[in-house]
């Protein structure tokens, strides 16, 4: 047995020729539906709440969806029940570079001698703010890993935000893959920088100003879910990776975070 709490249901019926007749029925308690619940079709159902409406039709568009803002027309934000599939989740991971202890800063992921950031607080009226600062004339890189959940489907995004002093020019970004099974060493050979991995993005026209930045379905190949992914995102002033860096400045990253797509 399901019990549907209602306060009120509209049936409007399709007559033929855009000829809509209605009829309305107040609920004053819950309707107990002990069986199938059959209307007739074309049909556009409203089932009314204390707060909120929802609408199920397949009138004019010849279709079934959830008409969201009631409307019998199937607009961008319904669902589209015949053409649904599985729902995507995505799963985040923020990874925050730097870290302020006072006003000491220190790179809060893994980096190798010689290549690699340097670590700058900044202090405002309000807030203490840590940066991994880019070099404009080296590739500097840091690391970081995580673990995909078993039910990922093969995608990965990569979403920078970073800032600079600079007001013009362009800064490119890489983010670099290797992954990690069960049974296989921790060391695995990164997927080189390219058009898959790496993004170009404009300074703003003031200084200081946030930026952001996504890269999306960035290489993964040899990636399986439930396996270890390492993490290698790095500043590409040489333009390796063939996109645009011209700031003639430190591009100072905030955070970077990886958007993983999942399927429940």
């Amino acid at each position: 047995m399901k019990k549907i709490a209602l306060t009120s249901f509209l049936v409007t019926l399709l007559l033929g020729a855009g000829l809509w007749a209605a009829a309305s029925m107040q609920i004053p308690a819950a309707v107990e539906v002990l069986g199938n619940l059959t209307i007739g079709s074309p049909f556009h159902l409203e089932i009314r709440g204390s707060a909120d409406n929802l609408c199920i039709s397949n009138g004019f568009e010849n279709t079934l969806f959830v008409d969201i803002d009631c409307d019998n027309t199937l607009d961008p934000g319904d669902i589209d029940l015949a053409a649904s599939t599985t729902p995507q989740i995505d799963a985040l991971y923020p990874m925050t570079p730097a870290t302020c202890q006072g006003t000491t800063a220190y790179l809060a992921w893994n980096t190798v001698t010689g290549s690699s950031p340097a670590a700058n607080c900044v202090t405002g009226t309000n807030t203490q703010q840590a940066y991994a600062d880019f070099d404009q004339t080296v590739d500097e890189c840091m690391q970081a890993h995580v673990s995909l959940p078993a039910d990922w489907t093969g995608e990965i995004d990569a979403d920078y935000k970073w800032l600079t002093t600079a007001t013009s020019g362009s800064v490119a970004w890489c983010t670099q893959l290797a992954c990690v099974a069960d049974a296989e060493t921790g060391d695995p050979a990164f997927i080189a920088q390219g058009s898959g991995n790496c993004v170009s993005d404009t300074a703003k026209g003031t200084t200081n100003q946030f930026n952001d930045v996504s890269d999306l379905a960035i290489t993964d190949t040899g990636c399986v879910a439930g396996e270890h992914v390492y993490v290698r995102t790095c500043r590409d002033p040489d333009e390796t990776g063939g996109q645009t860096d011209t700031v003639a400045a430190d591009a100072r990253l905030i955070d970077m975070t990886l958007t993983v797509s999942r399927t429940p």
